[in-house]
């Protein structure tokens, strides 16, 4: 037996939903938004995205972040979690991921964003 949606319109979040829905086409008007949200952009054997929108970041730009964000999850000194910079609660990175970011970093494929200085504090 499937269970019972809990976020549709009688639910305390769907009412909350619809009234965040409502204020935002009142302050719109007429004006609607455009979006590529749910654009699925598929990737080639080559490393690229076949047909993306107009505008999308290369796939090297999002694995890019992707890498960074690996260091940054790891609770060690070097990380956002307890053991480090203390931003975030202690996140369990399994060793697989450990080893594709190694992968990648070693390929010289793809390169890790850095941290911008700008926001070290």
């Amino acid at each position: 037996m499937a269970t019972p949606c809990r976020n549709g319109p009688g639910s305390a979040r769907g009412r909350h939903q619809g009234h965040t829905t409502d204020a935002l086409r009142r302050a719109l008007g007429e004006t609607r938004p455009k979006t590529e949200a749910a654009h699925q952009t598929f990737v080639t054997g080559t490393l690229d995205f076949e047909d993306p929108p107009a505008g999308m970041w290369s796939l090297d730009r999002y694995v890019s972040l992707l890498m960074g964000e690996v260091p940054r999850l790891t609770d060690d000194a070097d990380g956002y979690g307890p053991a480090g910079r203390g931003f975030i609660a202690h996140v369990d990175v399994p060793a697989e991921v450990h080893r594709a970011l190694d992968h990648l970093k070693e390929s010289t494929l793809c390169t890790p964003r850095g941290a911008d200085a700008r926001w070290a504090s």
